[in-house]
C-alpha cells in the first residue's frame, strides 16, 4: 500500500506580512530621504550640487550645463531662429551690425554632430533654417535679399554640399530647400569646424562670382579646436572671393564661443551667442 503525503505551502502570518510591508516602505522612505539630501544647495551656475559639497567660490570651477539654458545666456543672446535669419535678411534687426547685405551668395555651414542630437538641437537648426525660405514665399515677413542665392552645407565626420548656390526666389529651389533642410540627420562625432569653412570657402572660390559678397553662416554647439586653423588662415589671407564675410552663431553655453568670436572677428563678420 502506497501512502501519499501532500506538502502545502507555509501560510505567512498576517503579522508576518504586516512587517515585510513596513520594511519595503521603511526602505522607500530611506531612499527618498537620501535623493533630497543628495541636492541641497544651488551654485553660481544654478547647477544642483551634491550634500557635503563645499560651497562655490567666486571663480567655480567649469561645470556642464544644459546647451539651451536661457538662464546662462548672455543678455546679448538672441533666439536661434531670430540669429539665423539676422544673418539672412538684409537690415535686419538692428542687434547685429553685421549682416548679410542685398546682392550676396550666403552659404549656410550646419553642424549635424553627435551633440546636436544629445542636446535636441537639430530640429531647432531645422526651424531656424526653413524661416529663411519665408520673406521668399511671404514678402510681408521679412526683407529677402535681393538677387542673392543661398547654398547649404552640413559638417560632422566630413564636410557635405546639400544644395548649390542658387537662388530661393525659384518654387523648385523654395520646395527643394524645404525637402533638404528637412531631412537633415545627424551623423559622425564632428569634424574641425576651421576643416569645414575651408571647404564652405572653396565651394564659394569655385564659383568665382565676383558680382556679389560672399557670406558664410556657420552653426554649431560645438568648440573650435585648431585643427585646420593655420590652413584656413593661410587660405584666407589672400583671398580672390570678394567681400568674405564669415558669421558664426554659437548653439548654446557648450559652444567655444571665445574662440567662435576671435574666428567670425577676423573676417569682419559677426558671432551670435544663440538660444532657443
Amino acid at each position: 500500500m502506497m501512502v501519499y503525503i501532500s506538502y502545502e505551502e507555509p501560510r505567512r502570518s498576517p503579522l508576518r506580512i504586516v512587517l515585510i510591508i513596513l520594511t519595503v516602505l521603511l526602505a522607500l522612505a530611506l531612499l527618498a530621504a537620501a535623493g533630497v539630501g543628495a541636492v541641497s544647495w544651488l551654485d553660481n551656475n544654478g547647477v544642483l550640487a551634491p550634500a557635503g559639497a563645499a560651497a562655490p567660490s567666486s571663480t567655480p570651477a567649469p561645470t556642464r550645463v544644459s546647451p539651451l539654458s536661457p538662464e546662462r545666456a548672455p543678455a546679448n543672446a538672441l533666439p536661434l531662429s531670430q540669429a539665423v535669419a539676422s544673418l539672412y535678411q538684409a537690415n535686419h534687426g538692428a542687434s547685429v551690425s553685421a549682416t548679410a547685405n542685398d546682392n550676396t551668395n550666403t552659404v549656410f555651414l550646419v553642424d549635424v554632430g553627435h551633440s546636436v542630437a544629445d542636446d535636441s538641437i537639430l530640429d531647432w537648426l531645422k526651424r531656424s533654417l526653413l524661416d529663411v525660405l519665408l520673406p521668399h514665399i511671404n514678402p510681408g515677413i521679412g526683407d529677402a535679399p535681393e538677387n542673392s542665392r543661398v547654398a547649404l552645407m552640413t559638417f560632422s565626420d566630413s564636410t557635405q554640399i546639400v544644395r548649390p548656390l542658387a537662388s530661393l526666389d525659384d518654387n523648385a529651389e523654395q520646395e527643394g530647400w524645404l525637402n533638404d533642410v528637412g531631412g537633415l540627420a545627424v551623423g559622425g562625432d564632428g569634424e574641425s569646424i576651421y576643416n569645414a569653412i575651408a571647404e564652405a570657402y572653396l565651394l564659394l572660390v569655385r564659383e568665382n562670382d565676383q558680382t556679389r559678397g560672399n557670406a558664410i553662416v556657420v552653426l554649431t554647439d560645438g568648440a573650435a579646436d585648431e585643427t585646420g586653423r593655420a590652413e584656413l588662415v593661410a587660405l584666407l589671407a589672400d583671398s580672390p572671393v570678394p567681400n568674405l564675410k564669415v558669421h558664426i552663431i554659437g548653439v548654446g553655453a557648450e559652444a567655444d564661443h571665445a574662440s567662435l568670436q576671435a574666428l567670425a572677428q577676423a573676417t569682419g563678420g559677426a558671432h551670435i551667442y544663440a538660444t532657443k
